[in-house]
């Protein structure tokens, strides 16, 4: 039973209504009554209404002028527009003026409970259901996580676990949130452990989507049917973000969301030279050592050559004769342009563009006290997402190619994971300077929390020396020298990284999305 609602009901002829007025009231609603537009008005500025029942035909002020005049002076409030003309265009103009329900005439009692249940509480209904149904999902991942997963079952717990987060959250039920917030730690113990011990294999040729497979999967088909495509690789966005902003799209493209693993290390220089190269790292740095970087504390960009690796990628691959086109931008004029670039390059096949704002967003928050009050939950980063997504020259981009009727497939390079644990490494001057991932000669760190690879090309990854190695931090653990121990913990705690090892790096979107 929901709370006790302050109800107005608007009718000129209300006095016909009492028995419905009796039946809310038996529901324990207070109902107050008024006979026209102007007074309805009034009671709504007097503050207090919590839902309005207004008839669409009144003498002076008709249903809808009310409907727009409520709205504007509390756009919060749920109205039900109550007609006796069931007609196509009427109801149109009442949702036009952001109606939340209609009911025909006659009116019967259990329509009238319902309709007001329904918009008074459907909130708590929804937060009941997933209460629920919770404990019973968490005990079935718990069992499939303790049972083992191969590749694509750690992505359905992923997914799982990443939309039940976003659905805790609206929900705000603290206790079920920390509650989700340990089975995620202990799935990514779990998923960590699985993949120091698999990862090797899932390099196979029959191995998951990773990152160096996603021309040949969900590129080339495309191509090779004919189609013009837009590639959009996103720096830096999760998964999670991704399933918040897909409902964005939705108007305008069918959707075909599918999800793979980035690379390790997760960091750009590996997994996006691996996308554009269609090759692992250690690959593209033997066939093309003039395109690879192996100065990993350099200030020039690591991934500078990416538009000569796609090239290549696609010339190996029978499309040597396509036109190209391939462009990075993080903002600014370039992407405010970036629309009006593609609707004028009708003749270009594969139209591939790096978009690097979130990747410049995380990084910068670890340098603003500003932009980490901003970014201080999950929750808040991934609001602030999906409220720059809305007005963002990226989202531009996108529908321009549905308006061509361009094919996108979007991805990511990689996630990012709110890092909390410091985790000590021994290194030389020449290790690099991540704090997710080190590369270096004989580094060292606790092996509970980095993988240590002493093979690097049997994890696809390029050894610049014979005692190469690459240290991977587990989980939400942050890389300190014992030295400068608390001077990292208190500049790093609580902010976004990447290049490790968890769930919220390594599973990333590879959506196709085909124009309505």
């Amino acid at each position: 039973m929901p709370p006790p609602a302050q109800i107005l009901w608007v009718d000129d002829e209300i006095e016909s209504l009492r028995s419905l007025i009796v039946s809310l009231e038996s529901m324990g609603h207070h109902v107050e009554s008024v006979t026209n537009g102007d007074d309805a008005i009034a009671l709504v500025r007097r503050g207090g209404i919590d839902l309005v029942l207004l008839d669409e035909m009144m003498t002076g002020l008709d249903g809808v002028s009310t409907l727009r005049a409520v709205r504007d002076l509390d756009p919060t409030i749920p109205v039900v527009m109550v007609t006796k003309v069931e007609e196509e265009e009427l109801m149109d103009r009442a949702y036009e003026a952001r109606a939340d329900d209609i009911l025909i005439k006659p009116v019967r009692p259990s329509q009238v409970r319902a309709v007001v249940k329904k918009l008074l509480d459907s909130e708590r209904i929804v937060g009941d259901g997933i209460r629920r149904d919770y404990g019973r999902e968490m005990a079935r991942v718990m069992g499939e996580i303790s049972g083992g997963l191969d590749p694509e079952g750690w992505l359905r717990v992923a997914c799982w676990l990443f939309r039940r987060q976003i659905e805790l959250e609206r929900l705000g039920d603290a206790a079920l949130l920390d509650t989700h917030a340990d089975l995620r730690r202990d799935a990514n113990r779990s998923f960590f452990r699985s993949v120091s011990a698999e990862y090797r294999s899932w390099l196979d040729e029959a191995g998951p989507l990773l990152s160096h497979r996603i021309l040949d999967r969900a590129v080339v088909p495309i191509l090779g049917a004919g189609e013009k495509l837009l590639f959009v690789v996103l720096d830096c966005v999760r998964a999670d973000q991704w399933i918040a902003l897909e409902p964005h799209l939705r108007d305008v493209f069918a959707v075909e969301p599918a999800y793979g693993f980035a690379l390790l290390p997760t960091a750009t220089p590996f997994a996006r030279n691996a996308i554009f190269g269609g090759a692992l790292p250690s690959q593209i740095r033997r066939d093309h050592p003039d395109l690879w970087e192996d100065d990993f504390n350099s200030v020039a960009s690591l991934n500078r050559h990416e538009e000569e690796l796609l090239r290549l990628a696609m010339k190996a691959r029978g499309f040597g004769g396509l036109k190209l086109r391939y462009e990075r931008v993080d903002g600014g004029d370039m992407a405010h342009d970036l629309a009006q670039r593609l609707l004028s390059s009708a003749d270009i096949d594969l139209y591939s563009v790096v978009y690097g704002f979130l990747d410049l967003l995380a990084h910068k928050s670890s340098e603003s006290e500003v932009l980490q009050e901003i970014t201080a939950t999950e929750a808040a980063y991934r609001d602030l997402t999906t409220t720059w997504f809305a007005h963002s020259p990226l989202q531009e981009l996108l529908r321009a190619a549905a308006r061509t009727g361009r094919t996108v497939v979007l991805t990511s390079d990689h996630g990012s994971v709110t890092v909390q644990r410091g985790a000590k490494v021994v290194g030389d001057r020449k290790t690099s300077k991540a704090v997710r991932y080190k590369v270096g000669r004989n580094i060292h760190a606790d092996r509970r929390q980095a993988l240590d690879i002493r093979d690097p090309e049997g994890w696809g990854l390029p050894a610049t020396s014979i005692n190469t190695n690459y240290l991977i931090a587990s989980g939400d653990h942050f890389f300190v020298y014992p030295n400068q121990q608390r001077e990292y913990e208190r500049r790093l705690t609580g902010t976004l990284q990447h290049g490790g090892l968890s769930l919220e790096e390594m599973v990333i979107p590879i959506v196709t999305l085909r124009p309505r």
